[in-house]
């Protein structure tokens, strides 16, 4: 895996304009890519960051935070007992809430 489809994703989702499902294949995409592969999340931090992939979520609806917190489980987010796979990403996730919140 290669950082040119990290690079490719990211401009997709940086020039969407807020299309909503283009959003949510983007970050799709991105977890499939990173699912239970440390050295995929390693090399996606080091080229491009969880920080900056939010960033271009302006006014996210519920859906993109839903895929969102798929991607924080590794796969499908439910409403009971669901294991964090992706700690660094939570991290990240929670101060972009807060930080919008306030």
């Amino acid at each position: 895996l290669g950082v040119f489809v990290f690079d490719k994703l990211f401009r997709v989702l940086s020039e969407c304009n807020e299309r909503e499902a283009v959003m949510i294949s983007c970050i799709r995409a991105y977890s499939a890519l990173m699912r239970k592969s440390s050295s995929s999340k390693e090399e996606f931090e080091a080229h491009i960051g969880y920080l900056k992939m939010l960033d271009n979520i302006t006014a996210p609806s519920l859906k993109i935070v839903q895929a969102i917190l798929d991607m924080v489980v590794e796969g499908q987010h439910k409403a009971e007992f669901t294991v964090i796979q992706n700690l660094e990403l939570l991290k990240v996730f929670s101060k972009v809430v807060v930080y919008h919140a306030g």
